[in-house]
């Protein structure tokens, strides 16, 4: 018992140590600005679009997680989660790009890149892991139309 307490204790220190060793290591990449615009300016042109976008990647989350919630998947799907993490990440990428399209390329990767830095994240890594999770999404649905979950509650597991 108190073996546990202390691997949670150990456990915890050296994530919070590895947390903040990397949040030094990612300062240097994250933007400080786009060409001539200071980050304060680029964050306040995007603010609206950025704080659509977070509501955008929750409400992903909880459509994916509805799908445990309403006892369509049982509760050791993996699928449910892979969903949940597609619309998390794809719903703000498709929306900073549809909201700022109309101003073109250089609008919208201003958008990007100021959804990275209110994110506080470096553009490879973010994007790369947005990529991810949408790869994730796309295949957890596909898994989900050509293999169904059992319509029964008793063929659950």
């Amino acid at each position: 018992m108190i073996a546990d307490i202390v691997r949670s204790i150990v456990s915890g220190v050296l994530g919070a140590t590895v947390a903040e060793w990397l949040a030094k290591k990612w300062a240097r990449w994250i933007p400080s600005g786009i060409g001539s615009k200071s980050k304060k300016r680029v964050m306040q042109e995007n603010a609206r679009r950025i704080r659509v976008a977070n509501w955008l990647s929750l409400l992903g989350c909880l459509g994916g997680f509805l799908l445990y919630f309403t006892a369509y998947l049982p509760s050791d799907d993996w699928r449910g989660l892979g969903v949940a993490a597609g619309l998390a990440a794809g719903l703000p990428f498709l929306w900073m790009i549809a909201s700022s399209i109309s101003g073109g390329a250089k609008n919208v990767r201003e958008c990007l890149i100021a959804y990275t830095m209110s994110q506080k994240a470096p553009p490879p890594i973010l994007f790369g892991l947005i990529i991810l999770c949408i790869a994730g999404g796309i295949v957890s649905a596909a898994s989900l139309i050509i293999n169904p979950p059992p319509t029964s509650s008793t063929e659950h597991r």
